[in-house]
């Protein structure tokens, strides 16, 4: 797939893949690649946040998917396609660690976005929704 890190600043994280690694016999990209990169967008986001938060105890999170769904809505044509994954409401994620910190696991549910068309008219293509559980370190 050939994932690469856009940015990250604590609060959101953009993957990106090639659609020319990642296209369907349609040319448009395929919707597997679409899900992954969604999944590891929002895996990668809740990662690195356990690291940045230093959730006891400290070392490798591990994190499982529980739950996923997707809906495509928009076929992807972008020479390069972009999923973010932000958690505006920081009450959640402090909810989150407030119960792992009292059990030791817990969940969290977060989304990821691609858009496609160009920079003046990007138009919502794919959502994706996973709940993620962290299970401890190791």
């Amino acid at each position: 797939m050939n994932i690469s890190v856009i940015q990250f600043d604590g609060q959101q994280l953009s993957l990106s893949a090639p659609l020319a690694l990642n296209n369907n016999d349609k040319g448009t990209a395929f919707g597997g690649s679409l899900y992954c990169l969604a999944v590891m967008c929002c895996w990668s986001w809740f990662y690195l946040r356990c690291l940045d938060t230093r959730i006891e105890p400290i070392g490798v999170p591990n994190i499982v998917v529980t739950k996923a769904s997707i809906d495509y809505l928009l076929p992807v044509t972008d020479e390069t396609i972009i999923a973010t994954c932000r958690l505006d409401d920081e009450a959640i994620w402090q909810g989150f660690v407030d119960h792992y910190s009292a059990k030791g696991s817990a969940k969290i549910q977060l989304d990821a976005t691609i858009y496609t068309g160009n920079n003046a008219i990007k138009q919502k293509a794919v959502t994706f929704t996973g709940s993620y559980g962290l299970m401890g370190a190791y």
